[in-house]
């Protein structure tokens, strides 16, 4: 039988491979980091309560509410529950005065505006 010698690795750490163990190393955290561009990301994830509001006497102040909260409204998903959220922090605690406010948030349009206007609570709509 003709037995081809078994290949041989050169595992001391010497210069060349040191770089190497290097290049390998910073390759295998730049996939890690996946489309980041080499950026490490840490998210806390969101506590999903996957139960949609079904009556109008439970309603939420987009002012206040949580992404967890805001998903629970119909035609609210975790894009449009953030976006809120961001909107909210870059315009202040009140950002939201009536309905037509969502409107301002990207992806909300007057149908989604509609729809969960039942299920808000905003300062300028509360009984005087």
């Amino acid at each position: 039988m003709n037995h081809k010698p078994a290949m041989k690795f050169d595992f001391r750490l010497t210069h060349p491979n040191r770089i190497a163990l290097l290049i390998l190393a910073a390759g295998a955290i730049a996939f890690l980091a996946g489309g980041n561009r080499g950026q490490l990301r840490f998210t806390v994830a969101t506590p999903v309560d996957t139960v949609k509001i079904t009556a109008a006497s439970e309603r939420l102040d987009p002012n206040i509410a949580t992404i967890a909260s805001l998903r629970r409204l119909p035609g609210i998903g975790v894009t449009r529950a953030r976006r809120i959220v961001h909107y909210r922090q870059n315009h202040g605690p009140s950002a939201f005065a009536v309905v037509a406010d969502l409107r301002k948030v990207p992806g909300i349009g007057p149908g989604i505006a509609r729809t969960v206007a039942p299920y808000l609570t905003l300062p300028n709509s509360l009984p005087k």
